[in-house]
């Protein structure tokens, strides 16, 4: 295995087994050859907030949580559109189906650790290997900034630079590149064209209307009437392929 790094975040809210956690997740990732920026939290808003200001390869999350529970979270992290894999870290065996909801990555038992976090480690870096997230990488004055293509919402051309709008961030980031690049880049991951300088992650697509889309953050884009038919058939043709039920 090549040297990598990924950014890793543990919830727990006991403070002892939030630290005994992190040292052996990050003693297996290291017996693997993975560095981590490993981030530990006792809330899981304190994790949602910070979600919102850099991206994290994965999540261990405990269950039972204050404030919102570990299922609860990664729910709602699925109806924004962000997938970011999760692995639950609980003694609550029977809350298994529930945590299936979320769409995890696996489920680590407390009572067998050892054994559980080898298996779904060894799975999970052998799945990361072959199906990497794709990234964009932007040069700022404040540094290289990388955002994750499932966290761009949509994308807006103007002039020299385009728009890249972000989940969770107020405003727009700069990108120095021409549409057409972006487009011919874009397309193969569900991004969609349905306005002249206007590309939508099918991902964030909550509403297609007559001649506007809205997105699950309620967002609105401009739908051309001329791509619309273009742009619903498009859509129905990524949710399939995400294994979607459609009526």
């Amino acid at each position: 295995m090549q040297s990598d790094k990924l950014t890793v975040a543990v919830a727990d809210d006991d403070r002892e087994t939030l630290k005994i956690l992190s040292e052996q997740i990050k003693s297996h990732f290291l017996a693997q050859g993975i560095l981590l920026d490993l981030y530990t939290y006792t809330l899981l808003p304190t994790l949602e907030h910070d979600m919102s200001l850099q991206a994290f390869d994965l999540l261990f999350l405990d269950i039972e949580m204050p404030e919102i529970d570990g299922i609860s979270f990664g729910k709602k992290l699925r109806q924004q559109g962000d997938e970011t894999a999760i692995i639950y870290v609980s003694n609550r065996e029977d809350k298994v189906f529930e945590a299936f909801e979320s769409h995890p990555y696996g489920f680590v038992r407390k009572s067998n650790f050892e054994k559980d976090i080898t298996r779904i480690l060894t799975s999970y870096l052998a799945y990361r290997e072959r199906y990497e997230p794709k990234r964009l990488v932007i040069n700022s004055p404040a540094g290289q900034e990388t955002i994750p293509f499932e966290k761009i919402t949509y994308i807006e051309g103007s002039r020299h630079n385009q728009l890249i709008h972000v989940s969770g961030d107020k405003e727009a980031k700069r990108l120095s590149s021409t549409m057409e690049k972006l487009t011919e880049s874009l397309e193969e991951y569900g991004f969609i064209t349905c306005f002249k300088g206007i590309l939508v992650n099918f991902r964030y697509i909550s509403l297609i209307k007559e001649d506007t889309i809205v997105l699950s953050d309620g967002s609105i884009v401009p739908l051309s009437r001329r791509k619309a038919g273009e742009t619903k058939k498009q859509y129905l043709d990524l949710m399939q392929k995400k294994s979607s039920i459609i009526f």
